[in-house]
C-alpha cells in the first residue's frame, strides 16, 4: 500500500518541481525586464511583476487576458514547448505511472485555478476553456514521458501487429514516420526563412526601435521577450512558403505577392516581417518547397531497403505487370501516403489554429493566418510531391520491367531463327550421317551387331536392298536437281562371287 502511495505521490512532485521551476525562471526575467525598462524609461513598474506573472503564465498554457485597452490572447509557444519539455523531464527523472499522471493532472487543475481566480487581469475566455488547455499541456508532456516505456501500450501495440497483415502494419509506421520527418522540415524552412527575415530586415527593427527611442537595455530585453513568439512566427513563414501569407489584424497583409503594412503598432519585431518578391522565378521556388520536401521523403521511402523498397533486384520477374505482387507493391505506399496526407491535414490544423490570437481588440483582433485557406494550399502542395514521386517509381519500374521483358523476347527469337537456319540443318545433317557410320560394325550393319566372316547369300544381298534406301539421306528442298545428298556405300561395296552371282 506504501509503494502504491508513493506511486500516487510521484505525480503530485511533478507538478510541484515543475511550477517552481518555471513560476521562479519567469518571475525572474519579468521582473528584470521591468527593472530594466522603469531605469531607462523613468517610472515604476516593478509593482507589476507578480501580476504579470502569473498572467504570461496562464498565457502560455492559452489562456488569454486583458487589462483595460490591452488585450492579448497570442500564445508564446517558444514557453508552451519549454514548459512540456520541463514537465516531460521531471516525470523521467521522478518516475512515471498512470496514478501519477491522475493524481498530477489534478494537482496541476487545481494549483491554476488558484491562479485564475487571483490573477489582476480579466481573462479573455471562458473557464472551463482555459483549464482544457491547462490539462493538456500538463498531459502532453507527461504522457510523453509514460507512454513510451508503458507495459500496457506495448501490449496494444503488439496486439495490433499480430492482428493485422505485415505489410499493413509497416505502411501505417512508415506513414507515423514520414508524417514526423515532413512536419520537422518544414519546421527548419520555417526557421530559415525567419532567419532570413531578419538578416535582411535588421535595419528596419533598428528604425523601429529609434522611432519609440528606446535604450540599449530595453532594446535587449523587449528582444529576448519576443523570442517566446518566435515558434509563432516560424509558423507564419511556412505558410507564407505555402502561397497562403499571413495576417497582422486588418492592418498589414503579407505573401508572396503582397507585403502591405499600414498603421502598425510601433512593436520593434514588427520591422523584421518580409517584403513581396518581386521575381517570379523566387515564388515559384518558395512555393515549391513543401511539395519537393514531400517528393524527396516519399522517393526515400519506397526505394530505401529498410523502407518499402519497390526496386528490388535479384527477385524473379512476373509474367504481368498487373500481378497481384506488384499490385500490392505499389499499393501499400499509396495507402502509407494518403494516411500521410490525412495526418498533416490533421496536424496543420491544429498548429496554425493556436499559432493564431489577438492583439487588441479592433484592427489587431486577429493575428495569424487564414487556417482553413493556409491548410489547403499546404495539404495539396505535399500530396501532389507524394503523388508524383509514387507515380515517377511507378514509370521507372514498368519501364524497367518492359525493357527485361524485350530482351528476353529478343533473345528468345534470335535462339528460334538459330536453331532454324540451313546451317544448322547442314551441321546436324552431317552429324548424323557420322553417327549413323560410326554406329556401323565390321560387317557394315547399322546398329553395329557383329556378323558372320561368311554370310549367306541371300541374307546379304536382302540386308542390303532393305538398307540401300534407309542410308539415303536428303537435306533441302525436294526435287531432281534441288538439295544435298548424302549416299551411303552402294550395294555393290559388297562384291560376290562369280560363281555366286
Amino acid at each position: 500500500m506504501n509503494a502504491r502511495i508513493h506511486t500516487w505521490l510521484k505525480g503530485l512532485y511533478v507538478t510541484i518541481v515543475t511550477m517552481a521551476i518555471y513560476a521562479v525562471a519567469l518571475g525572474c526575467f519579468i521582473s528584470l525586464m521591468l527593472l530594466v525598462v522603469s531605469m531607462e524609461e523613468g517610472g515604476s513598474l516593478s509593482s507589476l511583476s507578480v501580476g504579470l506573472t502569473s498572467a504570461i503564465l496562464l498565457l502560455s498554457q492559452g489562456a488569454g487576458f486583458t487589462s483595460g485597452s490591452f488585450l492579448i490572447t497570442l500564445i508564446p509557444l517558444l514557453l508552451s514547448i519549454m514548459l512540456v519539455l520541463l514537465i516531460r523531464a521531471l516525470a523521467l527523472k521522478i518516475g512515471t505511472s498512470w496514478g501519477g499522471y491522475v493524481c498530477g493532472l489534478a494537482s496541476w487543475v487545481l494549483i491554476h485555478i488558484a491562479l485564475l481566480h487571483t490573477t489582476g487581469y480579466t481573462l479573455v475566455t471562458s473557464e472551463w476553456l482555459n483549464l482544457l488547455g491547462i490539462g493538456l499541456v500538463f498531459s502532453l508532456g507527461y504522457l510523453w514521458a509514460l507512454l513510451p516505456g508503458d507495459d500496457t501500450v506495448h501490449s496494444l501495440l503488439e496486439r495490433a501487429q499480430r492482428a493485422m497483415p505485415p505489410a499493413l502494419y509497416q505502411s501505417i509506421r512508415l506513414a507515423i514516420r514520414i508524417w514526423i520527418s515532413l512536419l520537422v522540415a518544414l519546421a527548419i524552412c520555417g526557421i530559415a526563412t525567419v532567419a532570413v527575415w531578419s538578416l535582411m530586415n535588421a535595419s528596419t527593427m533598428g528604425r523601429v526601435f529609434d522611432l519609440v527611442g528606446m535604450g540599449t537595455g530595453s532594446r535587449i530585453m523587449t528582444t529576448l521577450a519576443s523570442v517566446a513568439w518566435l515558434p509563432n512566427l516560424c509558423i507564419w513563414a511556412v505558410s507564407w512558403l505555402s502561397g497562403a501569407g499571413f495576417t497582422i489584424g486588418s492592418s498589414a497583409n503579407f505573401s508572396l505577392w503582397v507585403g502591405q503594412s499600414t498603421d502598425l503598432p510601433p512593436v520593434p519585431v514588427f520591422g523584421l516581417l518580409p517584403s513581396a518578391l518581386e521575381n517570379d522565378l523566387l515564388r515559384v521556388l518558395c512555393m515549391s518547397v513543401p511539395a519537393a520536401l514531400a517528393f524527396i521523403l516519399a522517393l526515400l521511402a519506397m526505394l530505401h531497403p529498410h523502407a518499402f523498397h519497390v526496386w528490388r533486384r535479384g527477385e524473379q520477374q512476373d509474367r504481368s505487370l498487373l500481378s497481384r505482387k506488384n499490385l500490392l507493391r505499389f499499393g501499400y505506399p499509396a495507402l502509407s501516403f494518403c494516411l500521410v496526407s490525412i495526418l498533416l491535414t490533421v496536424s496543420s490544423t491544429a498548429v496554425f489554429s493556436l499559432s493564431n490570437g489577438a492583439l487588441g481588440s479592433k484592427r489587431l483582433a486577429h493575428v495569424g493566418v487564414d487556417v482553413a485557406n493556409t491548410t489547403s494550399m499546404l495539404a495539396h502542395s505535399t500530396a501532389l510531391g507524394l503523388a508524383i514521386a509514387w507515380g515517377v517509381v511507378l514509370l521507372a519500374y514498368g519501364l524497367r520491367f518492359g525493357g527485361i521483358w524485350f530482351i528476353a523476347e529478343i533473345k528468345r527469337r534470335a535462339d528460334v531463327s538459330h536453331s532454324l537456319s540451313p546451317d544448322n540443318e547442314e551441321r546436324d545433317d552431317a552429324g548424323d550421317s557420322d553417327g549413323s557410320r560410326e554406329g556401323k560394325g565390321p560387317s557394315g550393319d547399322r546398329d553395329g551387331a557383329s556378323t558372320t566372316s561368311a554370310p549367306d547369300d541371300e541374307t546379304s544381298e536382302a540386308s542390303s536392298r532393305d538398307a540401300a534406301p534407309q542410308r539415303r539421306v536428303v537435306s533441302g528442298t525436294s526435287g531432281d536437281n534441288n538439295g544435298t545428298e548424302a549416299f551411303s556405300l552402294s550395294n555393290d561395296s559388297h562384291p560376290h562371287h562369280k560363281e555366286e552371282q
